[in-house]
């Protein structure tokens, strides 16, 4: 819906329609998030959740240092694929 839709939403506010592609790339890792279903609950009622402290935590400075290393080049843009790129590891860690 955001990539048919989406500047046609933002048109409302014409001072974020320059956000359009920052918007497509987070839809696009929570879209690819969404393939792999609720697992964080699953994991938290059968109790392992302590097993994935660590590896979030990895993940999560991975996440944040390719997003502050890609924002320098392409500012928010940049950190927005850091995000998406964290969505995708995080989800897969919880197959």
């Amino acid at each position: 819906m955001l990539l048919i839709f989406g500047r046609d939403v933002l048109a409302f506010w014409p001072e974020f329609i320059y956000l359009y592609p920052i918007v497509i790339v987070i839809s696009t890792g929570y879209f690819i998030s969404s393939f792999f279903g609720q697992a964080d609950s699953v994991i938290e009622m059968s109790g392992l959740a302590n097993y994935y402290i660590k590896p979030y935590f990895i993940l999560i400075v991975i996440g944040l240092l390719i997003g502050v290393s890609l924002s320098f080049k392409l500012g928010a843009l940049g950190m927005a694929i850091g995000f998406s790129i964290f969505e995708y590891f995080i989800s897969t860690l919880r197959i």
